[in-house]
């Protein structure tokens, strides 16, 4: 296990290095060639809801998916920390309703109340990643949130990469790690088996 945590996190800083290494151009040209792909899915066109993270920092922005589902009448829903490295989704209808949280993330105010299951039925999940292989096994922050959260979501995962940051080799992976459906990068879309 302990092979897996250093790989884990030697891995993490390579990636975020890469990341960090792109201008502020050719990020903001990914992105945009990234949510032009993930709006053309036919899971988003059939999705009510949308539950997405809000980009920070050298993420891939989902500031423009956020604008976008908003416009097209769909829920938007963003996460919430909560303890236990537990995530709850909470709809918004504009990012003005997000304030600072820990870990210099952007949250929901904490007057809007979570989702309620039933509202995550015809939804999708828009997840972070800063590493991925072809099987979906993503290597995010390391601290688990989102694996707890997918553990029993049953709708389709969908992560936005980099495509020098889609690994071909298999990524190291616990039994707790899930991995997603759908990887969009800037280069195509990949449908993990």
């Amino acid at each position: 296990m302990d092979t897996v945590v250093t790989e884990k996190q030697r891995l993490r800083e390579e990636r975020l290095a890469a990341r960090k290494a792109l201008t502020e151009q050719e990020r903001t040209e990914l992105d945009d060639c990234i949510t032009q792909k993930l709006l053309a899915l036919s899971e988003y066109a059939d999705a009510a809801t949308v539950l997405t993270y809000v980009s920070v920092s050298f993420e891939i922005s989902t500031r423009k998916l956020i604008e976008c589902a908003l416009r097209d009448g769909k829920t938007i829903a963003v996460p919430r920390c909560l303890p236990g490295h537990c995530l709850e989704f909470v709809a918004i209808t504009s990012l003005d309703q997000l304030v600072a949280a820990p870990f210099n993330l952007l949250e929901p105010a904490k007057e809007l109340s979570a989702l309620k299951e039933d509202h995550m039925e015809a939804s999708i999940c828009v997840v972070p990643t800063l590493l991925v292989d072809t099987k979906g096994y993503r290597l995010g922050y390391g601290a688990g949130f989102y694996d707890r959260f997918l553990s029993t979501y049953s709708g389709k995962k969908i992560c936005l990469a980099y495509q020098q940051n889609l690994s071909k080799t298999t990524l190291p992976y616990t039994e707790f790690d899930v991995p997603v459906d759908i990887v969009i990068t800037d280069s195509g879309v990949l449908t993990c088996a």
